[in-house]
Formats: C-alpha cells, sequence, structure tokens
C-alpha cells in the first residue's frame, strides 16, 4: 500500500484555505461507504484518509466536509473504489447550515482551543520542561 503524501488539493485546504474558511461558497462534499465486516484494517485505513482531508463522519458509513474535496486523491492506493460513492453539492433551499446534521463537535473543540490559549498564549512558554525541545514538543502534542 502507498503511504499517504498531502496533494496539492489537501495542501491548499492547510495552507491558502485555513482552518475557518471565511470564504466558504456553501458546497459540501458527502462520501459514502459500505465494506464487508471482515474488512477491518481497510476500513481503518479508509477513515484515516478521510479524517486527513478534513471529512467527518455523520454516521456509520457517511462522512462530510464543507466544500469540495478531492476523496479520490485522499483514498489512492487503497483499492477501495468500487464501494465509495462520493458527491459534491449544496444544501437544498432553505437550509440553514446550522440545521443541518452536526458532524462536527464544536462545543468540544471550543473548549480545546481556550485551553491550548491558556496554556500557551501568554508571553512566557506554557509549560514546564527540561530544555526547548522538550518544551516544542508538548506544544505540539497539546
Amino acid at each position: 500500500m502507498k503511504p499517504f503524501t498531502p496533494n496539492s488539493s489537501t495542501r491548499g485546504r492547510i495552507w491558502r484555505t485555513g482552518a475557518v474558511n471565511r470564504e466558504w461558497d456553501g458546497t459540501w462534499t458527502v462520501a459514502g461507504f459500505s465494506l464487508p465486516g471482515a474488512w477491518r484494517r481497510e476500513r481503518h485505513d479508509l477513515r484515516s484518509r478521510l479524517v486527513r482531508g478534513g471529512l467527518a463522519p455523520l454516521q456509520s458509513g457517511l462522512w462530510t466536509a464543507p466544500g469540495e474535496v478531492d476523496v479520490a486523491a485522499l483514498v489512492e492506493g487503497l483499492g477501495l473504489e468500487g464501494h465509495l460513492r462520493v458527491f459534491h453539492g449544496r444544501a437544498a433551499a432553505r437550509t440553514e447550515a446550522a440545521g443541518l446534521p452536526a458532524a462536527f463537535d464544536l462545543a468540544s473543540a471550543a473548549v480545546g482551543y481556550r485551553a491550548f490559549l491558556a496554556r500557551w498564549g501568554g508571553a512566557e512558554p506554557g509549560a514546564p520542561a527540561e530544555d526547548d525541545l522538550a518544551r516544542r514538543l508538548l506544544l505540539h502534542t497539546d
């Protein structure tokens, strides 16, 4: 199996679009899959790639992300093309984004971000450590 390496689409989502996309065009990517029960490794590999591509599960086998994600590039080399269906589109008229199923636990993410900023947001490094390398590892872990 070929290891995952970010393609230009993934790099763009990380570096150019940013974590908060204020210019979102209202499009969604929806990916659905169904794998045989015995395919645990394949299921794990597929889910890992989808998460790295910015998708989140709505329910078992149904994942979504804002914007158009190149899912084919994300799962390249897994050999699961026949088990995956991907759609790009918009929510139907009169559907408010706030009313769509919550794929992301924003309340928990906000708590985590606040804790991170409380620990690392000051003028002094927020974690006691023996040296700068150890402190940097703690920062990356947080």
